[in-house]
């Protein structure tokens, strides 16, 4: 689908692409090659506010998303979608916290791929789109798969042993570890690639632990700015133009964008970079106020794709940055 300009209506579908229920459009999302088109119900293209809130007098201030349009609207076929992931491949996978992962098929079908995955909140992949990652709420675990593609077009997700834990923050039932993302080095300035978790609630939390093991990294206070914006933390995405961080709340169907800053701070008797966060941007996702946005990746166009617990929907978005 081609870049959506300020005056441009969004590309058009054939109608055998979409499948009419009583329920409404079924969306034909994805194929097995890279995402050239969205096939769905696409709406006019609907414009959404976008508060800047860097300081406007600091010249070194991080610049990022400056517009954002609503350009698909569809239903993944999947009850509870609370996690999304989008591989350079063009594979879509999608995560219900009660019945496993689902991968999003050409025809508009969700099949599961993986079912013994219980009180899983999140996936990622990573930028080559070799790898999964799911974290569990409760348990505090990640686990990594391998995908798989396989000669007659299917794929499925092989566990490759790798099991590690996040911190326990505090003792929290179903508001701990929610969602995760890669970020990989090249964006992060880091030797490693590594992971970004969000700790939905008291503490909000963001965290950055380094592959493989996750043994090392930091966690994170949110900016007072965010802390009024989002009452809770749903998920988290990097945005593969700026490597700033999306974090979603579902109760408060909001977007914030931050920029991971380092300075040098003094410990012991040495210079130890400290890594900070510093508010963006930030708007609001239109959707009903039952729904729960907890869902939050990017696809390789760079377009941020935004699922709703409770309806099944999801939406995706065209955003416009500073240049």
């Amino acid at each position: 689908m081609p870049k959506i300009e300020k005056h441009q209506q969004p590309q058009r579908i054939h109608r055998h692409q979409v499948e009419e229920t009583k329920h409404g459009v079924k969306a034909a999302v994805v194929s097995n090659k890279p995402t050239e088109r969205l096939a769905g119900h696409l709406p006019k293209i609907e414009k959404l506010d976008v508060e800047k809130l860097t300081k406007a007098k600091n010249k070194d201030a991080p610049t990022g998303i400056t517009g954002v349009s609503v350009v698909a609207h569809f239903n993944t076929g999947v009850d509870s979608p609370s996690g999304i992931a989008h591989t350079p491949t063009g594979e879509l996978f999608v995560v219900d916290d009660d019945k496993g992962v689902f991968l999003l098929k050409s025809d508009g079908s969700a099949k599961k791929i993986l079912k013994d995955k219980k009180d899983c909140e999140g996936l990622c992949v990573d930028d080559k789109g070799k790898h999964l990652w799911t974290v569990e709420e409760t348990s505090r675990k990640v686990t990594r798969y391998d995908i798989e593609r396989h000669d007659d077009g299917t794929v499925s997700l092989k566990e490759s042993g790798e099991v590690h834990k996040l911190p326990k923050l505090k003792d929290v039932g179903n508001k701990g570890w929610e969602g995760i993302t890669f970020l990989s080095k090249e964006l992060a300035g880091t030797k490693d690639d590594q992971l970004v978790c969000v700790h939905e609630g008291d503490p909000r939390r963001i965290g950055i632990y380094t592959l493989p093991d996750l043994d090392e990294g930091v966690t994170l206070r949110l900016p007072k700015k965010a802390k009024d914006l989002l009452p809770d933390l749903a998920d988290v995405a990097v945005d593969p133009k700026t490597g700033h961080l999306l974090v979603v709340s579902d109760e408060g169907h909001t977007v914030v964008e931050m920029a991971l800053t380092k300075e040098n701070a003094r410990a012991g008797n040495g210079l130890l970079a400290r890594v900070d966060l510093e508010v963006v941007s930030s708007f609001e996702i239109p959707v009903k106020r039952s729904a729960k946005t907890e869902g939050l990746c990017f696809d390789d166009k760079g377009r941020l794709w935004v699922t709703c617990d409770g309806t099944g929907d999801a939406l995706v978005l065209e955003l416009q940055r500073d240049k």
